[in-house]
């Protein structure tokens, strides 16, 4: 149809064999901690007017950071917690400016136009 949206999620943890989902992360990051990594969404935006033509544009957003170990063993620990962006040194829970949340990023590149 037309303006379909798909958003995917995940985040690329240096030398952990391509993107996880940031649940994943969350649940075990004793496996991931001191690692760089990176934190992204893609936002794919299908325009099909007709049945023979597509068009897809992707729009990204990406944040560079580290996974450091959980403060707590609290159950429910999120990716949040876990992640620290590069230009804040303070995790995403403790401090998230826009900035350095990739949806953010994404939806200002297809506002803008920055595919």
């Amino acid at each position: 149809g037309q303006g379909v949206l798909v958003e995917h999620v995940c985040v690329e943890v240096a030398g952990a064999g391509g993107p996880k989902s940031p649940d994943l992360i969350a649940s075990k990051p004793g496996m991931y901690q001191g690692l760089s990594a990176t934190f992204w969404t893609i936002l794919a935006i299908v325009d099909s007017t007709s049945h023979s033509e597509s068009k897809v544009q992707i729009y990204e957003g990406q944040v560079h950071g580290t996974i450091r170990s959980a403060i707590s063993t609290a159950e429910g620990l999120a990716f949040q917690d876990i992640f620290v962006p590069q230009v804040t040194g303070q995790t995403l829970a403790q401090h998230q400016p826009g900035y350095c949340d990739p949806d953010a990023l994404a939806i200002v590149n297809f506002m803008t136009g920055n595919a």
